[in-house]
């Protein structure tokens, strides 16, 4: 009786069982994956025909010894898929890491060359700024020059409509055709007791001598006189910028003495307090 099995195992060639059982194939047959071939291999089990029990115990050994094989081979072929499955994984993870580190590669180098160019385009955009501030500058300076100027003379022609309005409330009684120039005005206030009176008051409350207030009243009364004869009672701004310090006190009492509402810039021709007390 010859029985045959099919073995998925490394097989030594030779005798395994002595001489009384004999290998019929001598291959060896390999697990590796690139050998897909079975060994199959025939047991001469004649002589031990005479003995039933004998050979069934050894039929069943060589069938338990095939199971073991084939549960043997099964595990290793579940772990190597495995290994596969878990080198492929790591090689397209590999991949994708790779191609995504090249994308933020390519990313980032297009950002600094956008960078290069908008650093390229700023320089020579301010370049350009400053050739036609350096050609603009002279006139710049002069057109600055010239708005300053006009804004003290504008400030001057308020304070001396105020002085106009001043005296139409002092000549409003008076019917008569003529009034007085506008620097007689001034001297009036001069010889205003009531006035004089009041603007001592305002000097030595402030620490100011007066008679330095006295001698800007001379510098005030010709330089009101020299700009427009115009009434206009709604103006009434002290500009620090257009004035002295002694002037500004003394526009300020004259204002507060005659009850004509003012407000005042400081030197940033910013909307402040009076700095005077009355």
């Amino acid at each position: 009786m010859l029985t045959k099995l099919i073995l998925a195992h490394c097989v030594p060639k030779g005798v395994v069982w002595k001489s009384k059982l004999m290998w019929i194939h001598k291959h060896n047959y390999s697990i590796l994956p690139n050998n897909r071939d079975v060994n199959r291999f025939g047991i001469d089990l004649k002589e031990i025909d005479n003995f039933p029990e004998v050979k069934n115990t050894v039929i069943r050994a060589m069938f338990e010894f095939q199971n073991n094989l084939w549960r043997e081979l099964f595990e290793h072929q579940i772990k190597f898929l495995d290994e596969k499955l878990r080198e492929s994984h790591e090689k397209k993870e590999a991949e994708k890491l790779d191609i995504q580190e090249k994308k933020e590669a390519e990313k980032l180098m297009l950002q600094k060359e956008k960078e290069v160019e908008r650093f390229v385009y700023q320089k020579e955009h301010e370049a350009e700024k400053s050739k036609l501030f350096r050609e603009n500058v002279d006139q710049m300076i002069d057109l600055k020059t010239q708005i300053e100027r006009l804004r003290n003379e504008v400030e001057k022609y308020k304070q001396q409509c105020t002085i106009e309005f001043i005296r139409a409330q002092q000549m409003q009684q008076v019917l008569v055709r003529n009034a007085k120039p506008l620097n007689k005005i001034l001297e009036h206030l001069s010889q205003d007791k009531q006035f004089t009176s009041f603007l001592e008051k305002v000097c030595e409350n402030n620490h100011i001598q007066y008679n330095d207030v006295q001698k800007s009243a001379d510098n005030l009364r010709h330089t009101v006189s020299t700009f427009f004869n115009n009434y206009n009672p709604y103006v009434n701004i002290i500009d620090a910028q257009s004035w002295t310090s002694n002037e500004v006190l003394l526009l300020g009492a004259i204002y507060h003495h005659y009850k004509i509402p003012f407000i005042y810039h400081d030197n940033e021709h910013k909307l402040v307090n009076y700095p005077y007390r009355f």
